[in-house]
């Protein structure tokens, strides 16, 4: 297990992050939305595209860590990471907010998306 987290700062930590050829990266989790089993990469598209709606403004964003939470709980057969989260929306063409953080935060309207008024309404 990697500690090194437990030595750096947080704004240390987030220089670790971003995107490289074309995908997201973080100093401790790697894995890619393409690592997925191809009918998980099915399920996640069509969870991305059918239940998340994207927001007008800036205001108020949802983080990646909160998305997987909600994905994991709708769609328990699958096991995402947060990496590969991140890619799958990006790849669907979700930009995130500032592509240095370990969680990125995407503007995704959480009155109009489907699985986020469920989660809030505590029905998965």
């Amino acid at each position: 297990m990697n500690t090194y987290h437990n030595y750096i700062s947080e704004k240390e930590r987030d220089k670790l992050c971003g995107i490289r050829d074309g995908h997201p990266y973080s100093w401790v989790d790697t894995e890619l939305f393409s690592a997925q089993p191809p009918e998980h990469q099915a399920l996640i598209v069509d969870w991305i595209e059918n239940e998340l709606v994207p927001a007008k403004t800036k205001s108020n964003p949802i983080s990646s860590n909160r998305l997987k939470a909600v994905l994991e709980k709708q769609l328990p057969d699958v096991d995402i990471s947060n990496n590969a989260l991140k890619d799958a929306l990006y790849q669907c063409g979700y930009e995130p907010v500032n592509v240095q953080q370990f969680n990125w935060l995407f503007c995704i309207d959480r009155r109009k998306s489907p699985a986020l008024v469920a989660a809030r309404k505590g029905h998965y």
